[in-house]
């Protein structure tokens, strides 16, 4: 069963991953069919090395998966994704998504240049304050139902409900419960189990390595036999 969780407490808690156990062994079956997914995402590239605008994209196609709105679109809607100011990653997710849906929608990537563009969206990135119009659309942003995702220092304290960081060359997040709080959002607790930091609420320590494995973070349970003929998958987000 999915847990969602919207935060309350005023707490900031940071999160490890790397203690965490392995999933028991009546989880390996479903294991493996998260490998075969996930090796699906780039079959023409899986073993080459993949830049930082196609991790990002890939994260913010995954985290559609770990969020819930507080409405539901009409079943014709689409699902959109705004980004702004960084093309590098509106290319790599119109490459992604190409043929893909998300919570069975078809998926819009959308070019944002104006609080206009934010009419129904679901997930907008914007990577600074300090890019073009990042103010006003951060600001119209605020309080509505969009999962919004900075990538700058602080971002967090800007705002943001997720926030991408550097963490030993990986590229991690954090998550701001108090934000998609404030937005009517609830983050699924596997999600808040693998952020580097969770701002709000103290999230779950028990996540199972399948949750971790679906975001490149368990180099412990990725040398499980089970799972040692995806580790390439794991290390595109090194």
């Amino acid at each position: 069963m999915s847990e969602f969780v919207s935060g309350s407490a005023d707490t900031a808690v940071p999160v490890s991953a790397s203690g965490l156990a392995c999933a028991p062994r009546w989880m390996i079956a479903a294991l493996g069919v998260v490998c075969l997914g996930l090796a699906a995402f780039f079959p023409a590239r899986a073993a080459e090395a993949f830049s930082a605008d196609a991790v990002k994209a890939e994260f913010l196609y995954r985290f559609a998966g770990y969020v819930e709105w507080p409405t539901d679109a009409p079943g014709a809607a689409p699902f959109v994704i705004g980004v702004a100011s960084a093309d590098g990653v509106l290319n790599e997710l119109q490459h992604l998504m190409s043929g893909r849906t998300l919570q069975n929608r078809a998926v819009e990537i959308r070019k944002v240049a104006a609080v206009a563009d934010l009419e129904n969206v679901q997930i907008l990135y914007v990577p600074s304050r300090k890019s073009e119009g990042a103010h006003a659309l951060l600001a119209a942003a605020a309080g509505r139902p969009i999962l919004v995702v900075t990538d700058e220092k602080d971002g967090l304290a800007h705002g943001s409900i997720v926030n991408f960081v550097e963490v030993d060359r990986h590229i991690r997040f954090e998550i701001s419960l108090t934000a998609a709080e404030r937005s009517k959002l609830k983050i699924n607790s596997g999600l808040l189990s693998v952020a580097a930091y969770v701002e709000g609420v103290r999230p779950r320590a028990d996540a199972a390595c399948w949750q971790l494995f679906a975001f490149g973070f368990t180099p412990a349970c990725s040398r499980h036999p089970a799972l040692a003929r995806s580790a390439h998958v794991a290390a595109r987000f090194s």
